[in-house]
Formats: structure tokens, sequence, C-alpha cells
């Protein structure tokens, strides 16, 4: 059965989360992996840019969101 692994570094922190298929499916695992990225992951970054920001710090293209 497959898993995915995620790893982060830099300033995203030193994290490596997998989640695995042969507990339940595929698809669980899918969701699990957004669920831990999109629960857990994208606060921490959301407070980690306000705090640059509010810093005077920013990506070279700005906070907005760019299309895919």
């Amino acid at each position: 059965m497959g898993m995915i692994t995620v790893t982060t570094n830099g300033s995203f922190g030193n994290k490596q989360k997998v989640f695995k298929a042969n507990k339940n499916g595929h698809a669980d695992a899918v969701a699990q992996a957004i669920e831990w990225l999109s629960g857990t992951l994208l606060p921490e970054s959301i407070a980690q840019d306000h705090q640059l920001h509010e810093e005077g710090e920013k990506p070279i293209d700005g906070f907005e969101r760019k299309a895919l």
C-alpha cells in the first residue's frame, strides 16, 4: 500500500508527517494529509505571515494568493 510523506524545513520548521494507506485506504490517507495541512500547517503559516508582516517583512511577490 502507498503512503504520503509531507516534509517541511527552513522557516516552516523541520517536520515530517507520514500518512499510510494500509490502515484505512488511499482516500483516507489523502484526507488525513489534507486535514493536517489545513488544520495544523496552514494556521501556523498564517500566524507566521502575520508576524512577518508586522515586522515589515514580506515575500518577493507579497502575501496575496496566486492562481495555480
